[in-house]
């Protein structure tokens, strides 16, 4: 794998672990939060990160692969 495609890959799957502790986060923390009234649609937002990137690590692979 070349050195780009092994740090975008890193990249990629730590921004998956961002989003992730992102929705854990919020999950357990909910009260309080007055920017966040749309409680799914907060949540959502977060899945489709988590989504992109996984799309983007599995292409890597599929280049590598």
């Amino acid at each position: 794998m070349s050195k780009l495609l092994h740090t975008l890959k890193h990249k990629y799957e730590a921004e998956i672990a961002v989003h992730k502790n992102n929705i854990e986060t919020f999950l357990s923390n909910n009260v309080g939060v007055a920017d966040h009234i749309n409680y799914a649609e907060t949540v959502e937002k977060e899945l489709e990160e988590i989504a992109k990137y996984k799309d983007l690590v599995s292409a890597i692979n599929e280049v590598i692969g």
